[in-house]
This record gives structure tokens, sequence and C-alpha cells, in this order.
């Protein structure tokens, strides 16, 4: 790395906690309320996941539409698309890697660096080694003069868009009124991510413009600052990312899926 670059590291290695071994189970929260558990299986040669609502009451919110509450045990040959929405890209996952060399990191581990800092209802928590990130929040006009990795403990990793380079988009707290991020910002001089950017849950007519980043209001959280309901195109269809961008490349299939996702939002 260059030494640009190892101070962008050194920068986000002191936002994310400590990983201190293999994560085997991780408690998951919907809107902020303990719902259920996520785990790896232990057979020998078994590399499903499974998870468990905490609960048997079907009145509670599902943590997707084909995760229902009626039944409280899940299995799935390979990360549930609904978790596997929260992990970075390929690259991201290859530069996190680097700041952690002592340690494997797999899915469970990238959750629960992840924690709370999530779009939508999802959130996570490991209960081996709990994390409180100290945080402060940020002003439109020192927005309009910083860059990404010069917003401290008022930026949150959004690790699914991090690159080989540390530069992402970021969570920040904008909003005093409200403990959770309630904007997303990204560098202004990046067009690789725009794409990604409007699959998110933004407010796009108020997209801010500073002279390094711009931002814009999240629209998964209502009022009051509480989490709503968002869940990604490829969780929705019940399929990994790697699925849905195959999907998208067959022309005749991807005319109907859309076709459906359309009707879908505007229904």
């Amino acid at each position: 790395m260059s030494l640009n670059n190892n101070v962008q590291a050194s920068n986000l290695l002191q936002q994310l906690p400590r990983i201190n071994g293999t994560v085997k189970v991780l408690q998951v929260f919907n809107r902020g309320q303990a719902c259920g558990w996520l785990g790896r299986e232990e057979a020998p040669g078994d590399m499903g996941y499974w998870f468990h609502y905490a609960s048997g009451n079907i009145s509670q919110y599902p943590i997707c539409a084909l995760m229902p509450a009626n039944r409280t045990m899940y299995r799935w040959h390979s990360l549930f698309p609904v978790f596997e929405q929260h992990l970075p890209c390929t690259a991201g996952c290859d530069f996190l890697q680097t700041l952690y060399p002592n340690s494997t990191l797999g899915p469970l581990e990238l959750l629960s660096l992840i924690g709370a800092d999530t779009l939508g209802p999802l959130s996570f928590a490991n209960p081996d080694a709990p994390y409180v990130r100290p945080r402060s929040w940020i002003s439109d006009g020192e927005l309009t003069q910083r860059d990404l990795h010069q917003l401290g403990n008022a930026a949150a990793p959004l690790l699914r868009t991090l690159n080989g380079n540390g530069e992402c988009a970021a969570l920040i707290y904008a909003d005093r009124s409200i403990s959770l991020p309630s904007a997303v910002a990204w560098r202004s001089t990046e067009h690789e991510t725009r794409q990604w950017l409007n699959e998110l849950p933004l407010q796009h007519n108020t997209i801010r413009h500073g002279q390094r980043i711009c931002w814009a209001q999240r629209t998964d959280l209502n009022i009051d600052g509480l989490r709503t309901s968002w869940e990604s195109t490829h969780s929705r269809l019940g399929l990994s990312r790697a699925d849905f961008d195959r999907l998208k490349r067959d022309e005749r299939r991807w005319r109907w899926v859309n076709a459906e996702l359309q009707h879908l939002r505007l229904g």
C-alpha cells in the first residue's frame, strides 16, 4: 500500500471492532429488537448456515418476505441472501482481510464487523465480543470541506461498497435527533459506485454536493429515526448476489423478472 492508503487503512481500522477468533453465532436484531440467532452448521463437512427466531410469535416482523416467523428454524446451504446483502463486495472483503492478517474473515466475521452499521431493519452483534462504536455528529458545512476518511467518528463504513483502495460510501451521523446514521456519503469523484447507489434507500431529491463528497438522506428510517423495511432486490428474489448477476445477463429471463419487479413496486 502507498502511504496515503496506509493512513486510510489505519483510520478505517480505528472504526472497526477487533476480531478475536472464529465467530460461530451472531445475535440478529430486527428494527432494533433482538429477534434471533444466525450461525454456522457444526457438522463435519456441512458448510451451511442456520437462522433461529428467538420467539415463535407469528405477529413479529419477519426478517424478510421469504423467511416468515411461522417457522422458527431455517437452514440454507450458503449464507441467506437477506444477510448476504450486507456483506462487502469481493474487493472490499480482500481489503478487510489485509486489516486482519491474523484472522480468517468469513461471512459471520464480516457481519460482526458491520454490526449495527446497516441499511434496512437488520443489524448484528457478536455476543462473545460486544462493541459499541464511539460517535459524533457532523454539520453540512463540515461535509462540504471534508473527504470520507476525514469524517472521523461521524462516519461508519458502509462495508458493502468498500474497495481495495480503502475508499467507500459511508453511513454518517448528520442529524443529532437520530441515534442512527441518518445519511449516506460517497466520493463525488467516483463514478463506478453510482449504479450501486441507485439501489440504496436514498432520497435522491436530497442529494447535496460538497467539494469532495456527495450525501443524501436515507429513506429506511422514519421521522423518529427508527428502522423501517428495506431489502435488496436479489434478497427479495431469494438469490445470492452472484446468481442475481447471472440472471441479469440472461436477457430473456431478466425481461420477465424485471417486469414483475416493476409491477410489485407500482403496487
